[in-house]
C-alpha cells in the first residue's frame, strides 16, 4: 500500500493520470447534475454520437489511433 501512494507522488506519468482522472470525474459530475436540473439529460448522448462520424472520418483519413 505504501508503494502504491509513493509511486503516485514520485511517479510523472501516474500522477497525471490520477489527477486528470479526479478533475474529470469532478468536472462530469457537475455538468451532469446540471444538464439533468435543466432537462438536458440526452444531450450529451446526442453530443457523443454526433462526434462519432468525425472520428471515424479521422480515422479513415489518417490510418492511425493516435490523436
Amino acid at each position: 500500500m505504501a508503494q502504491l501512494f509513493s509511486d503516485l507522488i514520485f511517479d510523472y506519468t501516474l500522477r497525471n493520470v490520477a489527477l486528470g482522472s479526479a478533475l474529470l470525474g469532478i468536472v462530469s459530475g457537475v455538468l451532469g447534475c446540471f444538464a439533468v436540473l435543466r432537462r438536458q439529460g440526452l444531450l450529451g448522448d446526442a453530443l457523443a454520437h454526433a462526434a462519432l462520424p468525425g472520428i471515424c472520418l479521422a480515422y479513415l483519413l489518417t490510418g492511425s489511433k493516435a490523436p
